[in-house]
């Protein structure tokens, strides 16, 4: 055991002169506590555990932040430039109807517009109504509108009449006249077959017209669908029809397809869709630009 050197008596010394002073009368040393030895295999290395773990939080802190300095310091001294502004996208022109009062329609993937009465609830350009024939085809219509919406209580979705315009591939038919047929007939299959596609609606098609569009300045073919559903809805009509109006392929040259204006109206109930406005809605199909 290591002896600990003789203890010297305290003095004190008087700071200007140096000099010791004698002790006070009552002052007595401080009690010195006797020394404790420790085994050397059970000394702390630090005095504070927690110490540890902050040191090491620290040194990865700026381990990490030098890290950082490094690369962004890299080879060159100039700093990065800033990220150019992505160009925001062009405003859809402002698209007037074409009758005073009336409502305009467009869809976002469709160069065409038309108008509607001003009681039609107009969907949003980019909504799409999209139906499945009983093959598994499927259908979809852009720009669209509805007669009556809503009329039904007892279903979430309800109209009398809808209209929209659909597409049929140049590949698939050869005229204005097959591509008004063929879209008229899909769509009756679609919308008027059997809930589970085994029963298939009763259809007849009128003969095809030529009908005035782009303010007269184009000649387009109509064929309307007549049609007896498979089997009857709480909101259904006893009958409905189907016009389609294709615009000539020339309209929209690098398409690649016939845009197909369509008019699914209800039939032979009170509040159905007159002939008249199906017309007059068709006369206003027009370019957006």
């Amino acid at each position: 055991m290591t002896a600990w050197p003789p203890e010297e008596p305290l003095c004190f010394v008087d700071p200007l002169t140096g000099r010791p002073l004698p002790p006070a009368p009552d002052t007595e040393p401080l009690p010195v506590a006797p020394p404790v030895e420790i085994p050397a295999p059970y000394r702390p290395i630090l005095d504070n555990p927690l110490r540890v773990g902050l040191s090491v939080a620290g040194g990865l802190t700026m381990l990490s932040f030098l890290l950082v300095v490094v690369m962004l310091g890299g080879s060159t001294q100039q700093a990065a430039p800033p990220p150019r502004p992505v160009p925001a996208e062009p405003a859809r022109p402002q698209v007037v109807p074409s009758i005073i009062g009336w409502r305009p329609v467009t869809a976002e993937d469709n160069p065409f517009v038309y108008d509607v009465p001003p009681d039609w609830a107009v969907e949003d350009a980019g909504m799409v109504l999209a139906l499945e024939d009983p093959n598994g085809n499927p259908l979809s219509l852009h720009g669209v509108a509805h007669y009556q919406n809503g009329f039904c209580a007892e279903q979430d979705i309800s109209s009398r009449a809808q209209t929209g315009f659909s597409t049929i591939g140049s590949d698939e038919v050869r005229s204005p006249r097959d591509a008004a047929r063929e879209s008229a007939l899909q769509w009756a299959d679609a919308a008027f077959s059997s809930s589970d596609g085994m029963l298939r609606p009763e259809v007849t098609l009128s003969d095809p017209r030529s009908v005035r569009v782009f303010a007269s300045s184009v000649e387009a073919t109509e064929i309307t669908a007549t049609i007896h559903p498979a089997e009857p809805s709480p909101c259904g009509a006893p009958s409905a029809t189907i016009t389609a109006v294709a615009l000539p392929l020339a309209t929209d040259p690098a398409s690649g397809h016939y845009s197909v204006h369509m008019i699914l109206a209800d039939q032979e109930v009170s509040n159905a869709l007159p002939h008249a406005v199906s017309d007059e809605i068709i006369s206003t199909i027009r370019p957006t630009t």
